[in-house]
């Protein structure tokens, strides 16, 4: 059950005010009456009432606030219709949280002129329509954060422009055309760039080898296509790649090796072809590797027994042949699957696979071929 509170807390004026936590409710004009009273404060620098049960609409007093405000906090509320037009007055905010609640409708071109912030943040809203390119004027933005909303079209070119960004999410939105070139060229990204689960088409860039510091990238569940660059062999500070659920074909380039701290690399429900290549079993840190759902084929590689640190292998449903090595991450079953493909032999027995027959031919080495029982 919520609390009742005096709306005349806004008479305190505060250098800051922190209600977040707590089970304050707001329905109804009177009950967001405190952010008005608030608006004569001229000395307030953060202002956060997040995680709390604040309903109804925002009101659009919240940009008459003061100039000054450095921090507004939100987020984890209850509050729906728009986010007001007016909050690009508070041009002194470096920190913007909005997100997780309900917010409707689509963010007014005005938030470009927050061009002092950092962190902004409006995830987990019901927010439409594109992206504003006033985003671009954020030229000091570290975290951006969009995902879960119904936003579409395509990303703007002007997210060029935020050379200082570390992080941003775009993930499950509703964004459409290719993957904007000017993205990639954000050598400033250094923690994780997310497009994952949205419509984007065409290829991945090449100009993906300016992301030489990044550690996350997620650009799964869309509908790219085409090969993999080798470009992606530049960025070699990643350590969770993940390109699958799209269309890319043609093979796996053996430079990605030169990923030296890859952990997860999960290409899965793609149309890749050619052999698995061997490179990748020189990535002596990896521990989680998904190939399934392609049309890989040829040998299992026998450099993956040696990865060490592999705990989990899944090579499911593509056409692969010849026999499955038994040691390292094939020597227990629970750590690897090899279903759907109809050409392999041996194995560990708990996987019941057929055994491998050797028949030498003169000198020359010799095939492997099934014999069922």
């Amino acid at each position: 059950m919520g609390h009742t509170y005096r709306p005349t807390i806004g008479n305190l004026c505060p250098d800051f005010l922190s209600l977040e936590n707590n089970h304050f409710v707001a329905t109804n004009s009177w009950g967001w009456e405190f952010m008005t009273f608030l608006t004569n404060c001229t000395c307030l620098r953060v202002l956060a009432i997040d995680h709390n049960m604040f309903g109804g609409r925002l009101p659009s007093s919240v940009a008459n606030l003061t100039a000054q405000l450095q921090v507004l906090y939100v987020g984890f509320n209850e509050i729906s219709g728009n986010i007001p037009s007016g909050i690009g007055n508070l041009v002194g905010l470096n920190q913007l949280q909005l997100s997780n609640n309900r917010f409707t409708g689509i963010l007014s071109d005005s938030i470009g002129r927050l061009n002092a912030m950092q962190i902004l943040g409006f995830e987990n809203n019901l927010l439409t329509g594109f992206l504003p390119s006033s985003l671009g004027n954020m030229t000091q933005l570290l975290s951006l954060y969009t995902n879960n909303n119904m936003f579409e079209g395509p990303l703007p070119a002007s997210i060029g422009r935020l050379q200082e960004i570390t992080a941003a999410n775009f993930s499950s939105n509703k964004f459409t055309g290719s993957l904007p070139i000017e993205i990639f060229t954000l050598s400033s990204l250094t923690i994780f760039l997310d497009l994952s689960a949205n419509y984007f088409v065409g290829p991945l860039p090449s100009e993906v080898s300016s992301l030489t510091k990044l550690a996350y990238l997620n650009i799964s569940k869309n509908n790219l296509s085409g090969p993999l660059p080798d470009a992606l062999s530049n960025c070699q500070s990643l350590i969770d790649l993940r390109l699958d659920s799209n269309s890319f074909n043609g093979s796996i380039p053996a430079s990605i090796n030169k990923i030296r701290g890859l952990i997860l690399l999960n290409l899965t429900k793609n149309t890749l072809s050619g052999e698995i290549p061997k490179e990748i079993g020189l990535i002596s840190g990896m521990q989680e590797l998904y190939l399934s759902h392609n049309n890989f084929s040829g040998h299992i590689p026998e450099s993956f027994e040696n990865m060490s640190s592999l705990y989990k292998l899944e090579l499911s449903f593509n056409q692969l042949d010849g026999e499955v090595p038994t040691h390292g991450v094939f020597s227990n079953m629970t750590r690897f699957s090899l279903d759907g493909n109809l050409g392999l032999c041996g194995g560990v027995s708990e996987i019941h696979l057929p055994t491998c027959l050797q028949k030498s031919m003169g000198h020359s080495k010799g095939k492997l071929h099934l014999i069922l029982k």
